[in-house]
């Protein structure tokens, strides 16, 4: 299976779940600029997703120019960048780019970095006054 596919695969999970939740989200085709926004009573967000599915991989190094197109697009949105990222069989994780690990020239996501999807949402939402 393809990179993109997975990546795909990981965006359209995120997008359903939102959606199911009532959560206005948009998926931007081909990931350009970045893979979705969405928005949580005031509180909007840009989000990168990364999905790993290798059982012995457990970190992802993402590009620090990856990285500062995300907060430059954040900004202009006046959104909170994150990324979302899944590791082989493990659900969907949530991390904001200031939580990020900076390693030479690119920054690093583990495997336990971050909190879950879920946990982000009912946390962001209930703040808000959502869902």
């Amino acid at each position: 299976m393809s990179s993109y596919k997975k990546g795909y695969g990981l965006e359209y999970s995120i997008k359903r779940f939102l959606e199911n939740k009532g959560v206005p989200v948009i998926r931007f085709a081909g990931s350009k600029p970045a893979d979705l926004f969405f928005k949580l009573g005031d509180e909007k967000f840009i989000a990168e997703c990364k999905n790993v599915t290798r059982k012995e991989e457990s970190t992802i190094y993402l590009p620090e120019d990856e990285v500062s197109k995300l907060a430059e697009l954040a900004s202009l949105f006046d959104a909170t960048p994150i990324v979302i990222f899944s590791f082989y069989r493990q659900r969907p994780r949530v991390i904001e780019l200031e939580d990020l690990v900076k390693v030479r020239r690119s920054f690093r996501v583990s495997k336990d970095d971050g909190t879950s999807f879920e946990k982000f949402i009912e946390v962001r939402s209930r703040s808000k006054k959502l869902l």
